[in-house]
């Protein structure tokens, strides 16, 4: 199937690079937009949050950049249900919103945070080429920290896959010395 048309008249075909930029401000989502062009994938951008939800579902976009404020539903509230959904949880998610928001939107589930206002478009294009790299790994890293073995067995049966790296240990001290190597995912 050729996929919906993006305003471009552009479809959206399946193992396109997509990501979904949900905004409230249409001169930032504009940037986003642009930016995120310029890397080669093609954006779908909405400023409400349930039309985010829908579009994550029905797309799986490879990125989601979430404004908070947004004028439907608070974006704390799109989080939740991307992170409770089996079909979005795990979507990657870069929330973008004020400093003071950064530990909750970290703690949520977000793999990243852009606190606005943005400095420059040099903060924001190292932003999401650190984004881009980490959606164009193949294989993902798991550090699972568990003292029981017979936990660390069932984690790993959850956590099996051809593309993801899962490391055991049971010790925090053991965590930290595999953080020094490679940051897990």
């Amino acid at each position: 199937s050729a996929g919906r048309l993006t305003r471009r008249g552009q479809p959206i075909r399946p193992g396109d690079r997509v990501f979904l930029i949900v905004e409230n401000d249409v001169g930032f989502a504009r940037l986003l937009l642009e930016t995120v062009r310029e890397r080669g994938m093609k954006g779908l951008v909405t400023s409400l949050g349930a039309a985010a939800v829908a579009l994550a579902r029905e797309y799986k976009p490879d990125l989601i950049t979430l404004d908070i404020f947004l004028p439907d539903i608070q974006g704390w509230r799109v989080l939740e249900r991307l992170k409770n959904d089996l079909v979005t949880r795990h979507l990657p998610v870069c929330v973008i919103s004020t400093e003071e928001a950064r530990r909750r939107a970290l703690a949520s589930g977000a793999i990243a945070f852009l606190a606005k206002p943005i400095q420059s478009r040099d903060v924001l294009d190292g932003v999401l080429d650190q984004l881009c790299n980490f959606v164009s790994r193949r294989k993902r890293s798991v550090l699972v920290v568990e003292p029981s073995v017979e936990q660390q067995q069932h984690i790993q049966g959850v956590l099996a896959a051809e593309d993801v790296d899962v490391t055991m240990v049971a010790e925090p001290k053991a965590a930290l010395g595999h953080l020094g190597d490679r940051l897990p995912d």
